[in-house]
């Protein structure tokens, strides 16, 4: 669940990412379309309220921001990749001397056997 908080420091988060040009998406009219409909109103409060103008979505605009917080940003998704990869060439060495049959994962999900 989202405050009005959290979700203030998850999308002011997505778009420095984007205004450094450190990320990138995939071409889908859908997620840009909610990209440059998502907006910003301030409220009588004072309060900045994040959200898709009433009619449209925000899901695509809203798992982006908070993918991108899982993965502690992008130099935390690389991180995790680079693990990744690393985990993965040890099991294949390891798999190399015990003489076992090799995978290899690659990121859609498939499997290979060598």
């Amino acid at each position: 669940m989202t405050t009005n908080a959290t979700k203030m420091k998850i999308i002011d988060n997505l778009a420095l990412h984007f205004e450094r040009k450190a990320i990138t998406i995939i071409n889908e009219a859908w997620l840009v379309n909610e990209l440059i409909a998502f907006d910003q109103t301030k409220l009588p409060s004072g309060a900045i309220r994040y959200s898709a103008p009433d009619g449209l979505h925000d899901d695509g605009v809203m798992s982006l921001a908070l993918a991108l917080e899982a993965c502690g940003g992008v130099d935390g998704f690389v991180e995790y990749l680079k693990t990744r990869v690393k985990s993965i060439e040890t099991e294949k060495e390891e798999r190399l001397i015990s003489g076992a049959p090799s995978y290899v994962v690659y990121p859609e999900g498939a499997f290979h056997a060598h």
